[in-house]
């Protein structure tokens, strides 16, 4: 949510891979593979 990515609840989510999500969203694939992989290793991140 904090990239502004608004995949989270999508009936469309399970067809996509973050491939698709980044060219939807015309973000670099590099960069948002890099943020996921920052929030997974975030022991104090909050999933609401």
């Amino acid at each position: 949510m904090d990239l502004g990515l608004l995949c989270i609840g999508c009936p469309a989510e399970a067809f996509h891979t973050v491939e698709d999500i980044a060219k939807e969203y015309g973000c670099d694939l590099n960069t948002l593979v890099h943020e996921i992989n920052r929030f997974i290793q975030d022991e104090d991140a909050v999933i609401n």
